[in-house]
């Protein structure tokens, strides 16, 4: 929050108009003075964004282009992103900055980002875990369902998971029956008579 929204904050926390700061006269957060003029100008915004979008402009009122497939310039995107993660403004710069050091690629799966359409920011060291949550050096530019796929796992603990579903996949897949079997049954002989079905359900998997 900056200082103009921690000043209208006050306003309304008041019961008054955060606009204006008269006293409001019925239940709207704004006096009956004020609204027109806020939808004059939310309407009037509406056109510029409109009118920018036509021309490939930042649709935050500016007149910057726009950044990857997204509808805002480059700063707008990340200052974006870093509200929703609860980040200050100063640290927008240094979030740009760590996109462009990785190169606009995933820190886990080097995959392209594409603002506006995969790029998200993951903490390394979940804030369940006890990460900082707004601290730029503990978040890293990944994949959105790389990040969904990560969850509440540390990096490291992320990596060991991903290097066993790798090394799982290189198995034949009946191989992938008896091991999975091996782990409810035991002696390792009780899996005999089971072998050949195993060989012949791969086979006729698709």
């Amino acid at each position: 929050m900056n200082r103009q929204q921690a000043f209208y904050h006050r306003r309304k926390q008041s019961g008054l108009c955060p606009r204006c700061g008269r006293t409001r006269d019925d239940d709207c957060v704004e006096c009956s003075r004020c609204r027109p003029r806020t939808r004059k100008s939310a309407a009037t915004r509406a056109r510029l964004r409109e009118r920018n979008a036509a021309a490939g402009l930042c649709s935050n009122s500016c007149i910057a282009p726009i950044f990857g497939r997204s509808k805002y310039c480059a700063r707008h995107f990340v200052y974006g992103v870093a509200h929703r993660y609860g980040f200050d403004l100063k640290d927008v710069d240094a979030l740009l900055q760590k996109l462009a050091a990785q190169g606009y690629r995933c820190y886990y799966s080097s995959r392209e980002l594409i603002p506006g359409v995969n790029a998200s920011l993951d903490h390394r060291v979940p804030i369940s875990r006890g990460g900082a949550p707004d601290s730029w050096l503990n978040v890293v530019w990944c994949d959105t369902h790389v990040n969904r796929a990560k969850g509440a796992l540390t990096e490291q603990e992320f990596r060991d998971l991903c290097s066993s579903v790798a090394a799982q996949e290189e198995k034949p897949l009946h191989e992938r029956y008896l091991t999975a079997f091996a782990e409810i049954h035991s002696p390792p002989t009780a899996l005999e008579p089971f072998r050949p079905f195993a060989r012949k359900a791969a086979r006729v998997r698709p």
